[in-house]
């Protein structure tokens, strides 16, 4: 009587399957100014697209691009935030402005992981923070100079100035000329 063994390997195979794996977000776009006051930047953007990695948030860096000034401010936003008001920022002062989406894979590989969240420095894009930038000035406005007056007539002055500079978003709207008299006596201790 003779034994037989028989072996098989059965196996089945399934149809193939397709998947993508998450890459880097694209950055905001259509960043803009809104609006400006002589100490607030408003800005907006249009939310990043993220091809299946998570934004888990934004972040907004503002810095100061004159050079006798240093100043940078720095906002974290949820990611459905669309815009952002920066305050307490100088008069006639331009920035650069930084829009980053911040996404979970950043983190992974990253010494900061432990940390969950970001340096208090510009951030730097890179492919897993992508961001956009605008330069921006807030608003102000110089007074008139070159003020330069002289009599004409017994009874008549001629005046002439520079008018005012405006920036940003401010108008000028008028401008008033006030003058005193002054008599003889004050005008001669005036004037060495």
């Amino acid at each position: 009587k003779f034994k037989k063994e028989y072996r098989f390997i059965i196996y089945s195979k399934s149809n193939i399957l397709q998947f993508q794996t998450a890459s880097p977000p694209d950055p905001p776009t259509n960043l803009a100014v809104i609006s400006t006051t002589c100490h607030a930047i408003k800005i907006s953007w249009d939310p990043p697209i993220d091809h299946g990695s998570e934004i888990i948030a934004i972040r907004i860096d503002c810095h100061s691009i004159d050079s006798k000034k240093s100043l940078h401010l720095f906002k974290e936003l949820t990611p459905d935030k669309k815009s952002c008001i920066l305050d307490n920022l100088s008069e006639k002062s331009r920035y650069k402005i930084s829009v980053t989406a911040i996404s979970e894979e950043y983190f992974i590989n990253h010494k900061i992981k432990e940390l969950k969240q970001l340096p208090k420095l510009v951030l730097e894009s890179m492919p897993w923070l992508p961001s956009a930038s605008i330069e921006a000035m807030t608003s102000g406005t110089d007074p008139a100079s070159a003020v330069k007056c002289k009599l004409t007539l017994d009874s008549c002055l001629d005046v002439c100035w520079k008018s005012a500079k405006v920036y940003g978003t401010n108008k000028f709207i008028s401008q008033i000329l006030c003058y005193q008299e002054i008599n003889e006596e004050k005008m001669a201790v005036q004037i060495p």
